[in-house]
């Protein structure tokens, strides 16, 4: 996923435990999808957050940034997985529920009090110090899929 001038980072997806939900975030970047979106969220030393695509067309400051997805949702998959340092995980409107779409947030430090109640399907492998940089109101200029 590239940042621009904040740089790249590398996310190793885990279909073994999350195989919807990382074909669902692989579809989209396949569509390009991800592509001209803006971060929304950011929480020091807690997450950062993106894939609204109200944030293409409206003002960060806009009243509905955060609610925006790709038109469905996936159903929630509990995942073995643990919200390490520099998880990626599929953001939902209240825990356990069927309301992923295409956010997702990456945290900045662990945080156990959010496993089994959102959906780990991967980590960030390479890229961790852009991670960090990462503010809202930085875009995604493009992010690609590679085979393992």
């Amino acid at each position: 996923m590239n940042f621009g001038t904040r740089g790249e980072i590398v996310m190793s997806l885990d279909t073994s435990a999350a195989p919807n939900t990382v074909a669902n975030f692989v579809d989209l970047v396949n569509q390009q999808f991800y592509n001209g979106i803006i971060l929304h969220r950011y929480e020091v030393g807690f997450v950062i957050q993106g894939g609204d695509p109200l944030t293409k067309t409206l003002p960060l400051t806009d009243p509905r940034i955060g609610t925006g997805g790709p038109g469905y949702t996936i159903p929630f998959e509990a995942s073995p997985l643990r919200h390490n340092q520099y998880a990626v995980a599929m953001a939902l409107n209240s825990v356990r529920s069927d309301t992923a779409g295409s956010q997702f947030y990456i945290t900045l430090e662990p945080e156990p009090s959010l496993d089994d109640d959102y959906c780990v399907f991967g980590n960030v492998t390479s890229g961790q110090a852009v991670v960090d940089a990462l503010r809202r109101g930085d875009t995604i200029v493009s992010a690609v899929t590679e085979a393992p």
